[in-house]
């Protein structure tokens, strides 16, 4: 099973964030004021390159999502997502998983999905922005708790509930 998903940077990732903000206060200000002020001239390519990366980095932390994807098989899920691979080896050592979903409301209203994971005395939290038909939802009520059953996630879940033998509650 393999999918590609709309990872949500939340707050669970500010330690990611600060390292961002950081990297733009250490190469995205001086670029920029040295390529305005053409103090860089001769290193024009180095700075260039760190105007972009910082230029993708901010990008990345006002839209707060990129594509990420996760893929399990009979044993074991890798996700994979910016900067970062998390790899849960067997799914003997999960002790439980969780799946939590919520309204955000800010600039647009969208549900968010968490995928709680404890394995191996360890918490992995995993974020998704989920595609709701708000259209279809509005004409049949009951159409929002299927697009939730149906979700990547909920998928998920089922799926290594299955490969562990446990009858899914999802």
């Amino acid at each position: 099973m393999k999918e590609k998903y709309t990872y949500l940077i939340t707050e669970d990732n500010s330690r990611f964030l600060s390292g961002c903000l950081v990297l733009f206060l250490m190469f995205g200000i001086p670029s920029t004021v040295g390529i305005t002020a053409g103090i860089i001239a001769n290193s024009n390519e180095i700075a260039v390159a760190a105007l972009i990366l910082t230029f993708f980095i901010v990008f990345f932390i006002m839209t707060g999502t990129s594509s990420a994807e996760f893929e399990a098989d009979k044993t074991m899920v890798t996700f994979r997502y910016p900067f970062r691979k998390t790899v849960i080896v067997h799914y003997n050592y999960i002790t439980d998983m969780k799946l939590e979903r919520r309204c955000i409301d800010g600039r647009s209203r969208y549900y968010m999905e968490t995928l709680t994971i404890t394995a191996g005395g360890k918490e992995y939290t995993f974020s998704e922005k989920l595609d709701i038909d708000y259209d279809k939802a509005a004409e049949d009520p009951a159409s929002l708790q299927e697009q939730f059953d149906n979700s990547k996630f909920s998928k998920l879940k089922r799926y290594i509930e299955d490969c562990m033998g446990i009858v899914s509650r999802s």
